[in-house]
């Protein structure tokens, strides 16, 4: 997708150890292999590559030194990497790095999860946020978005960039998380070429367990950006609308990779959404079945046929959600949710189904009032949350709620709760007698539903915690983290199918007496094993550090 050449100028801004340059640099080797081959100038364009347009930034020093005999084992390019400084310092030492708009491409894969304050030395070297479009007013900055915001300063016109980056910068909505603001500042800076998302175990084998996607982007022109922005002052702001008017609306291609070469324990594997490799680990020619081959045959003829791709307009993209996102988990889902619905069975949308209830307590009425605390397990299983144990207090009085940070709210029967964390988990339940009046927070949103003879509740939350459901709710969460949540408005979008009324309730009592099983052959199991122990004498003193 970048598709670099030997005439190009590269950076990583982060390069760590150097892999990302050494890629660049092998597949440069390769390609000018075949396009140079039997020319005698041949060693020398590799040389000359390696030595002249390849740079590093790298601040830890150790891994300044491994990248640098990295490349030096690969001939040359060593000398162009700048050790134990920061990418945001104005102070480095190459001149090339020392002036914006330098490089035709730059790669990487910047440190994420960790904030840049205003005044770190250490990072921006006297420098100062203010100094950047993502960073003014700020006192602090996610470290990917100013380096991202760094990295695009440095392009040429016309520069593409290739980055892997946190999903909560294409998706996270809160106005706290500048996230928003960040993909605003992407629309007006260039294209976003490609965003392909990679499977949440994708950097696992490094102890990252973030999820993360690939930004492919083009800067724009002197020119372009100048329309642009005549038209963005004549539409009001409108990015969409100034995008069409300029003639600048463009295509984006979004790409779901599950597979990349390798298991979540990271042992190989054979299969490989992302590309195909030939026998000496280089890009296969024959791309077919690969994301990369489904890009190269979209460029050919502007057809997409793979499920696991799809392609939208650039405006229709800023207006397909209200905070802009641009992860391929959710347009993906989008352009294919309606694609399949059952023979015999309805859709409609979540809002259309349910409504969200906030049944409010007063504890301050009964503040030695007993209350029921709810809480789900990740099978979707309601139990009751044990006063007394880790943090909880002794007893759930209503003095230790009227006192509590957190708002509390009341479940009834039939209703619906799930995890505003782990829905994408399928962490969700309907709530029986048991625990009817029993108390959840906010991050357990209550659902009830809308008209029981359209949907049963018992039904629906069997449904919402099927495999199609998860990978919906997987689709519209945000963030990058274990801990994704679930916007509100997002899930009221997701489309429902369901059967008639008599087929639901003849599901949910399936799984109701199928759960009942499963609770009687517990007792059973564990029955037999109270009969072995006393059988056994085992209610003796029984030490278990004692040694056989």
């Amino acid at each position: 997708m970048l598709n670099p050449t030997s005439e190009d100028y590269v950076l990583d801004p982060t390069c760590g150890s150097g892999g990302f340059l050494l890629e660049t640099l092998l597949q440069v080797w390769n390609d000018t292999d075949a396009g140079f081959a039997g020319q005698g100038n041949l060693a020398r364009i590799k040389s000359d590559f390696a030595a002249q347009n390849v740079y590093g930034i790298e601040i830890h020093p150790t891994l300044a030194r491994i990248c640098k005999i990295s490349l030096l084992l690969h001939h040359d390019g060593h000398t162009n990497i700048e050790a134990d400084k920061s990418c945001l310092s104005p102070n480095l030492s190459k001149p090339k790095l020392q002036k914006d708009r330098q490089f035709d491409l730059i790669v990487g894969n910047p440190p994420f999860g960790t904030k840049v304050a205003d005044g770190d030395e250490d990072q921006l070297d006297g420098a100062s946020l203010d100094d950047y479009v993502l960073g003014r007013g700020k006192h602090s900055i996610q470290s990917e978005q100013i380096i991202l915001e760094k990295s695009v300063s440095w392009l040429k016109p016309g520069g593409r960039l290739g980055m892997v980056l946190p999903d909560g910068v294409l998706n996270n909505s809160g106005s706290q998380s500048n996230c928003p603001a960040l993909r605003e500042w992407l629309f007006k800076s260039g294209r976003i070429l490609s965003v392909i998302s990679l499977p949440d175990f994708a950097f696992r084998r490094s102890g990252a367990t973030n999820k993360t996607s690939i930004l492919i982007f083009e800067k724009f022109s002197d020119l372009e950006s100048a329309r642009l922005n005549n038209r963005l002052e004549a539409c009001e702001g409108d990015i969409a609308a100034a995008l069409m008017d300029s003639g600048l609306d463009y295509n984006i291609f979004f790409g779901e990779a599950s597979h990349i070469g390798y298991t979540p324990s990271g042992r190989p594997d054979p299969r490989n959404d992302l590309y195909v490799a030939d026998e000496n680990g280089y890009l296969s020619n024959d791309q077919t079945g690969s994301i990369l081959g489904e890009w190269n045959v979209w460029e050919e003829n502007g057809a997409v046929s793979d499920p696991r791709c799809v392609v939208e307009r650039a405006s229709s993209v800023w207006r397909s959600h209200s905070s802009h996102r641009v992860d391929p988990k959710y347009h993906v889902y989008v352009a294919h949710k309606g694609d399949y619905v059952p023979q015999g069975w309805s859709s409609a949308p979540m809002m259309n189904l349910v409504k969200r209830m906030r049944r409010n307590v007063d504890f301050g009425e009964e503040p030695m009032k007993e209350y029921k605390v709810l809480t789900l397990s990740q099978t979707g299983v309601a139990r009751l949350r044990e006063p007394g144990v880790g943090n909880n207090p002794p007893e759930w009085r209503g003095m230790y709620f009227y006192d509590s940070s957190s708002d509390w709210f009341e479940v009834r029967t039939s209703d619906i709760v799930y995890s505003g964390i782990d829905l994408w988990k399928g962490v969700v339940c309907f709530v029986t007698e048991e625990f009817d009046h029993a108390l959840v927070t906010q991050e357990y949103p209550i659902l009830r539903v809308k008209d029981p003879n359209v949907i049963d509740p018992e039904f629906l939350s069997i449904l919402l915690r099927s495999r199609r459901f998860q990978k919906a709710f997987r689709a519209i969460n945000t963030g990058h983290s274990n801990r994704r949540r679930t916007q509100s408005s997002d899930f009221g979008k997701v489309l429902v199918y369901y059967p008639p009324i008599e087929k639901q309730k003849e599901i949910a009592l399936k799984v109701r007496n199928a759960r009942e099983n499963i609770a009687k052959a517990y007792i059973g199991v564990s029955d037999i094993e109270n009969e072995l122990d006393a059988i056994l004498h085992a209610d003796d003193e029984w030490d278990e550090t004692t040694e056989s």
